[in-house]
């Protein structure tokens, strides 16, 4: 399954902490919760990554696994 920046983002949209959908470009400064994905803005996108911070370190997590 395929899911596009406004699918993942409506999924997760109520998660506590979520700060949105960002290009590997594109990332927050100080982010909680996030998805973003390997690719800058400017190329289609090949692989989304979820990462969680909780006070300075955070596991990450890919659609691998």
């Amino acid at each position: 399954m395929n899911m596009d920046v406004d699918q993942i983002g409506r999924l997760l949209r109520n998660a506590k902490g979520f700060d949105g959908v960002f290009s590997s470009a594109t990332l927050p400064a100080d982010p909680r919760l996030l998805v973003c994905n390997l690719d800058p803005s400017h190329r289609e996108g090949t692989h989304w990554i979820c990462i969680y911070v909780d006070g300075k370190n955070g596991p990450a997590n890919t659609s691998t696994g």
